[in-house]
């Protein structure tokens, strides 16, 4: 197997997926000098001839950069390090600390080691001093708290790790660098070793999950199976050393399918205890949409209706969004306070995520926006938990419940005019992809002869197609030109149908910007913000605190940069206001999240409007921001 650390796997991953990589490229992105990178690259080539790939080569071309160079025999084994490499960068916490790998290293020692570990033999495993150890055991602390895990020092047996033993056990699966499954993998999977634990048995454990879901019909995610997979390969290294008795858990939980469930998949003869952990494991990894999880979830956690309840009218009163109307939203909205109680009482975190789920809902500004609303109302939230996959969940959920919801629209009726003549017509209107019934449009076929004697008060706009001649002045009505072959119904709907709405377009807000130039430094942006608007009196229902606070999880929380390095943030309002845009212009650029931005944007949404309003921003935004 290749050895490589993060910043080698970076740059592979980068000259796979490009021909040529310029020095200055990888120096920015890892903020190293030349002589560093010739040195990473060398070494790289020298694990690549270790393992018997002396033929896959990185070169160098004056004038366009490193390239990767192999024979064509070698094909099907590039194509295996791109989807390793992919794997591996896919995991989040390879993002989050793949420049750390040694607090990884130290992570996982003191996870795996269940009666201490000495500092001094710590730094002489890892061939640091003990100076450098401890420099490090402060980023190693700073990480465990947000599993709440703290370290002990025993004397004579040195530290130990302490909390809640699912939220023990959640981070040892976090740590596991397992990005495939296969026969084969290229890159040296760390946990293996330092668990203890061995890819046959991993295999095992697949097959006999697999097996127990098809038996019961029970559902898992994807992820949810993977970590299932990952909870049995590190239970070995935990088992006996929980805190909790039976007596600790509810009564309800022998009752639920989950625990049944769990005797199954553990078989006879584990610590009674066991069925309980795993059976709360299990409800905390369950798929929501279900039709039986609420009865499930409200025997074991009855408290999240509570939590539920007052989130809800913390939304109506604050941020005037009454989710009455909307019932197949509540209804999943108190599923996932039900499992988020679940898991914030038995200390249940998972940080460890496809890195493409935390890419794809940057993108869904809106409904992160409203998740990050209602995280901030959880009893007892952290803001470090914003990172969690739950928070995720909430907003893939959100996007997914309101995606369904429909605008209404005011009739549009459209003159078509098409040179071949009207038998065509139907075709047209199938190529022009509109939902006619959806979006009330009207079509009405005419011949171009025709259009001088009609009433042109009844229409909105003359379609006709690419190309063909007629004087600017011929229609007292908008004209849109068609091209038959293209596909033009998200362009269309823009441009036309959506200017029938009966409830406004998003795109509007963005036509008269406030543009508000700021002096701070980096670490005051998201105060300095807030009190801007604050001031502006935008923000009714909050205290002074309470925003301020909201517009840190904003602001540090919310990753969408767009090109030209803009940052774009939703907030909403419940008043009429002048100006629902507003540019933060910095004095230079800075990084969030490892990402360059040189401004901040903020559209406001009225959420009086209801969830469309959500749904709106999520999709008009998004096309707008990637064209």
């Amino acid at each position: 197997m290749l050895d490589c650390n993060f910043k080698e796997i970076s740059v592979l991953n980068m000259l796979l997926e490009n021909v040529y990589v310029e020095n200055e490229k990888i120096m920015e992105l890892f903020g190293i000098s030349l002589r560093t990178v010739q040195i990473d690259i060398a070494a790289l080539n020298d694990k690549l001839k270790h393992h018997d790939k002396s033929n896959v080569r990185i070169r160098n071309q004056r004038g366009k950069g490193y390239y990767l160079e192999y024979p064509t025999e070698s094909m099907a084994w590039i194509q295996e390090l791109k989807r390793s490499c992919y794997g591996y960068l896919d995991l989040s916490l390879n993002r989050l600390l793949g420049r750390k790998e040694r607090v990884q290293h130290i992570i996982r020692c003191l996870l795996s080691s269940t009666g201490g570990v000495k500092a001094e033999e710590l730094a002489g495993k890892l061939n640091v001093s003990t100076a450098t150890l401890n420099k490090d055991m402060r980023a190693v602390r700073k990480y465990l708290l947000l599993y709440q895990i703290q370290i002990d020092s025993i004397p004579y047996h040195g530290m130990k790790v302490t909390g809640e033993e699912l939220a023990i056990r959640s981070c040892l699966i976090d740590f596991c660098d397992i990005y495939n499954y296969s026969e084969q993998s290229i890159f040296l999977i760390h946990c293996l070793k330092e668990y203890g634990i061995a890819m046959d048995d991993i295999r095992k454990n697949i097959v006999r999950v697999k097996q127990v879901l098809y038996d019961t019909g029970y559902r898992l995610s994807d992820n949810g199976f993977n970590r299932l997979v990952l909870y049995l390969a590190v239970l070995p290294i935990r088992t006996g050393y929980g805190q909790r008795k039976i007596q600790d858990f509810p009564l309800q939980m022998k009752e639920t399918k989950e625990f049944s469930l769990a005797q199954r998949i553990l078989g006879e003869g584990r610590e009674p205890v066991e069925y309980y952990y795993l059976a709360v494991f299990l409800l905390s990894s369950r798929e929501l949409f279900e039709e039986s999880a609420a009865g499930d979830y409200e025997k074991i956690v009855p408290e999240g209706l509570d939590t539920y309840k007052r989130v809800i009218k913390f939304l109506k009163d604050s941020i005037f969004l009454d989710l009455a109307p909307y019932k197949e939203v509540s209804g999943y909205l108190l599923l996932f306070f039900y499992k988020w109680q679940l898991r914030n009482q038995f200390g249940i975190v998972e940080l460890e995520f496809p890195y493409s789920i935390k890419c794809r809902t940057n993108r869904m500004i809106s409904s992160q926006a409203l998740a990050i609303y209602i995280y901030n109302e959880l009893p007892g939230q952290r803001t470090d938990e914003i990172q969690d996959m739950m928070y995720y969940e909430l907003v893939n959920l959100i996007y997914n419940l309101v995606y369904h919801i429909r605008n209404q629209y005011a009739p549009t009726n459209i003159i078509l005019i098409n040179e071949m003549g009207k038998t065509a017509d139907p075709t047209v209107i199938r190529r022009l992809r509109l939902n006619m019934e959806e979006l009330n449009v009207h079509f009405h076929p005419h011949y171009l002869y025709e259009t001088g004697e009609l009433d042109y008060s009844k229409y909105d706009y003359v379609f006709l197609p690419e190309g063909m001649k007629f004087k600017p002045d011929h229609f007292p009505i908008p004209t849109y030109q068609y091209d038959f072959f293209n596909k033009v119904s998200y362009d269309l709907w823009a441009k036309v149908i959506a200017k029938k709405r009966k409830v406004g377009a998003i795109l509007k807000y963005l036509e008269s910007p406030v543009i508000v130039p700021l002096e701070c430094g980096k670490e005051h942006l998201a105060e300095a913000i807030g009190e801007f608007f604050w001031s502006e009196n935008i923000v009714p229902g909050y205290t002074k605190l309470g925003f301020h606070k909201l517009m840190h999880s904003a602001f540090y929380h919310t990753d969408y940069v767009a090109r030209e390095k803009k940052k774009y943030i939703n907030i909403f309002i419940g008043t009429e206001v002048c100006r629902q845009y507003y540019i933060f212009r910095l004095p230079k650029e800075i990084l969030l999240s490892e990402v360059p931005v040189k401004e901040i944007h903020f559209i406001l949404l009225d959420l009086r409007k209801g969830l469309v309003e959500i749904k709106n921003g999520d999709s008009e935004l998004r096309h707008y921001l990637d064209d």
